[in-house]
């Protein structure tokens, strides 16, 4: 059994600290020990099968080699700081509120994988496969720190690299592709919708000219939200409308959409009716 207690403080080759032997595959699906909210750092994992639990644990400066993930939900861990990921595999996983700043994938396989809302920060994949993969709401993270640095993009420029991957059956939506970058790529059935590709730097074109874009396909979302909860006739309704028409006319460019429904047109009792579930709403978006 993996007792994370023992590693919470721990360094180095997990199966010398937990006595495990030095070959063959772990098995770890406790979901107890998966499901804690603790941080491992500095710790290495070879050949550890992980399987169906909601994980909490995040890991932070940590190596996993030739691992399996299955089944595995998780909501922004996991993918910690710092890590790399050689020959693993992501199986039927779903993750969700993802950053991943500063980590490597080596040969990873993702397959039937879904992620949503993906904020990467100098986050590097190395021929890596994708397939039957949903990616949506990515947005890469552009600020710069001198003193975080990714040594693995070897000066190429962006903040989440893809080198030498191959996409196949696979779906982005929502995303946006400023700082992303695909060298040497190959894509096979692989579409995209209600994307940005403003800033992209791709050697091939694998994508088709996008109708709408994410914050386009939100503000249709929040203005379903507010006719539901405040009603087609409310002033709400009436002033969020008006907003969500001149931006699409090209009247306003302004991103602050909250802004119309704290305005003395609308009452407050309205405004707070519908404020908590459209910030719900927010955090599924990429902004």
């Amino acid at each position: 059994m993996v007792n994370v207690d023992r590693l919470i403080r721990a360094r180095g080759d997990v199966r010398k600290i937990l006595s495990f032997p030095a070959t063959g595959k772990v098995e770890w699906s406790d979901p107890g020990e998966l499901g804690k909210f603790e941080v491992l750092q500095g710790i290495s994992f070879k050949e550890f099968d992980i399987a169906n639990a909601e994980v909490g644990l995040d890991f932070v400066e940590c190596e996993f080699d030739r691992c399996q993930f299955r089944g595995i939900r998780t909501n922004g861990r996991l993918w910690g700081r710092g890590n790399r990921w050689k020959s693993c595999s992501f199986e039927q996983c779903d993750f969700q509120a993802m950053g991943a700043p500063v980590n490597s994938f080596f040969d990873c396989r993702f397959e039937t994988f879904s992620i949503q809302n993906f904020r990467p920060h100098q986050t590097f994949f190395e021929s890596c496969a994708f397939a039957h993969t949903t990616i949506e709401g990515l947005k890469a993270l552009l600020v710069s720190n001198r003193n975080i640095k990714n040594f693995d993009f070897n000066k190429t420029p962006g903040q989440i690299v893809f080198r030498n991957c191959h996409f196949r059956s696979s779906l982005f939506r929502q995303c946006y592709f400023e700082g992303v970058v695909f060298d040497r790529c190959t894509f096979t059935s692989v579409d995209a919708h209600a994307c940005s590709f403003e800033g992209i730097s791709s050697d091939v074109k694998w994508w088709g000219e996008q109708k709408t874009d994410p914050f386009t396909v939100f503000l249709g979302k929040a203005l379903e939200l507010v006719k539901n909860k405040c009603g087609q006739k409310s002033a709400a309704y009436r002033e969020f409308e008006s907003y969500v028409i001149d931006y699409g006319c090209g009247r306003t460019n302004s991103r602050d959409f909250s802004a119309c429904l704290y305005s003395n047109r609308v009452p407050y009792d309205e405004t707070e009716l519908v404020m908590d579930e459209l910030l719900h709403l927010v955090d599924k978006f990429p902004f």
